[in-house]
């Protein structure tokens, strides 16, 4: 007789008798309620019939608001026979269509996912599933480029990905610190202060 409540999950990798998604049935028959999350690459059924699934990517499809049924293309699949197992990395690629397609109306302008981004990432749309996709290192305010605390990605630039300094924001690349980027773009007033002999390695 329990509804729980299932937001941005990834379910992915198990290999199991019957459903990944389990509900008992009869009277004692319950409702998950399942939305922006991603279900894909396990065996068996996918999902019990009563369940309420809605903006997510669902193997086979499911009906509901917003569901699609689309290879969601993480990082790297889990092979469903070497399970239980902690291999897979379930982010995203560029090309996802489970990316920028969840519901905003089920999360907060302060959650995070796993790696501790912000869900709606530049104020845009949620992702599908556990891992929020970012398509630049922004600027969420001045400070330091070495400090996690500057970026909206609550994390530092790795070079995997273009970095934008937002209007108004002066980021500081401390002496002795190298910084990396896939490409520096500016907004308006933004600006890098680079101290003695720090440096941005800037790839393409």
């Amino acid at each position: 007789n329990s509804n729980p409540v299932i937001n941005n999950v990834t379910i992915s990798g198990n290999d199991c008798l019957a459903n990944v998604v389990f509900n008992s049935s009869g009277t004692t028959e319950s409702h998950p309620v399942i939305t922006n999350s991603i279900i894909w690459n396990n065996t068996g059924s996918n999902i019990g019939t009563s369940s309420i699934i809605s903006y997510s990517n669902v193997e086979g499809g499911y009906t509901g608001t917003g569901n699609i049924n689309v290879d969601p293309q993480f990082v790297t699949n889990a092979v469903v026979t070497n399970a239980p197992s902690l291999a897979g990395n379930f982010r995203l690629l560029v090309n996802s269509l489970s990316i920028n397609t969840g519901n905003n109306g089920t999360i907060s302008l302060t959650d995070t996912d796993l790696d501790g981004k912000l869900r709606r990432y530049d104020g845009e749309t949620v992702d599908m599933g556990a891992y929020e996709y970012i398509f630049y290192f922004d600027s969420a305010t001045t400070g330091n480029w070495d400090n996690s605390a500057t970026w909206t990605c609550n994390c530092i630039p790795d070079g995997s990905l273009p970095v934008r300094i937002n209007s108004n924001h002066m980021v500081t690349v401390p002496d002795g610190y190298t910084g990396q980027a896939k490409g520096l773009n500016y907004r308006d007033s933004g600006t890098i202060n680079l101290q003695g002999t720090g440096i941005v390695n800037v790839s393409n």
